[in-house]
């Protein structure tokens, strides 16, 4: 059951992607809709297993400094935030070409990528999970 309600935590984002890019622009195509759907999925459903073999290769070397290495991308990311919130955007426009589609897709991928990490610290089964 918990598995359910993390597969259905980390899809979240994709979605909130998907909906603000159907919302913005109220005339996308069919096929930017299936490649837009079919990319998020991919993303989703291959970066916990990237992460798990990713965390079984640098698990010793990540222990050491994984606090070191959350701070410091906290601190872009809070860095970046104030920086963007302070600029004034008045063109906005709408791009999905498919460059810009798979890099939102590895952008909102990230947490699974970290949940397989995880499961890989952890030492779960990545193949009893996927199942």
């Amino acid at each position: 059951m918990e598995l359910i309600f993390l597969s259905i935590a980390l899809a979240m984002d994709s979605v909130a992607i998907s909906m603000a890019n159907g919302a913005r622009c109220m005339n996308i195509k069919a096929l930017q809709i299936f490649k837009m759907s079919f990319l998020f999925g991919i993303f989703q459903a291959f970066m916990p297993v990237i992460g798990y073999f990713l965390g079984l290769a640098f698990v010793g070397f990540i222990s050491y400094i994984d606090h070191y290495v959350a701070f410091a991308i906290l601190l872009f990311l809070g860095i970046k935030m104030i920086k963007e919130s302070r600029q004034i955007s008045v063109h906005c426009s709408l791009n999905l070409s498919l460059r810009m589609l798979m890099l939102g897709a590895f952008a909102t991928s990230l947490d699974a990528l970290a949940v397989g990490i995880t499961f890989s610290f952890e030492e779960i089964n990545i193949a009893s999970r996927l199942l």
